[in-house]
């Protein structure tokens, strides 16, 4: 399993990725015995929507305030460049031409 753990500096947060695994763990063993499926079976053969379920229920990324979306957004590469180009360039759907 891989788990991403973002880091906001702004924030000064950073998310124990030992901590979120116990979590999913956690999760993934109480919905194996809602589905009374044997908890000896290997992480490959379980369904994915039970997988997806259990990896659900775990707080990635939990923002509290308007201040922790906004530190995410700002420390976030991929926004900033996509902010960037939508100003300098806009997109031909969202810019609206007379015609």
């Amino acid at each position: 399993m891989v788990v991403c753990v973002c880091v906001s500096e702004q924030a000064n947060s950073v998310v124990d990725a030992t901590l979120l695994v116990n979590r999913y763990r956690h999760h993934l063993r109480r919905l194996r015995a809602e589905a009374q499926l044997p908890l000896d079976t290997p992480l490959n053969q379980l369904p994915g929507e039970l997988r997806m379920r259990a990896l659900a229920q775990v707080n990635l990324l939990k923002a509290k305030t308007g201040a922790d979306v906004m530190a995410m957004l700002l420390s976030s590469e991929r926004v900033y460049s996509d902010i960037l180009d939508w100003l300098w360039f806009g997109e031909p759907e969202q810019v609206r031409t007379a015609g």
